[in-house]
């Protein structure tokens, strides 16, 4: 069974709104990737230089985020949405949020 653990709230102000400000910061995932992969709950920022990164459905992950950067020096990278694909070129860094129906792309730079 997994341990809980405690939460200090004084790192944090809660509005009546629903709002939460963090004033020490926020950790995400990291993940370096080197072969073909599915990405999925462990993931949030991807580095990867592999040809090819396949999304989950869109409609099992509503809100979720990737920033996946191709690290490859020459070659794109392909990440697959169910039948289309997005394509990211050597160095460039790609964002992309779940709106629980697709995968909206919101930058890429």
């Amino acid at each position: 069974m997994p341990q809980r653990k405690e939460m200090d709230f004084k790192k944090y102000k809660l509005y009546n709104l629903g709002a939460i400000e963090i004033t020490k910061g926020v950790k995400f995932a990291v993940s370096t990737i080197n072969t073909s992969t599915q990405l999925g709950q462990g993931h949030h920022w991807v580095f990867t230089s592999t040809s090819s990164i396949q999304l989950p459905e869109a409609s099992l992950n509503t809100g979720r985020e990737y920033y996946i950067k191709n690290t490859h020096l020459t070659d794109s990278v392909q990440v697959q949405n169910g039948l289309s694909q997005i394509t990211i070129d050597p160095g460039l860094t790609l964002h992309l949020v779940s709106d629980g129906t697709t995968w909206q792309r919101i930058t890429v730079a």
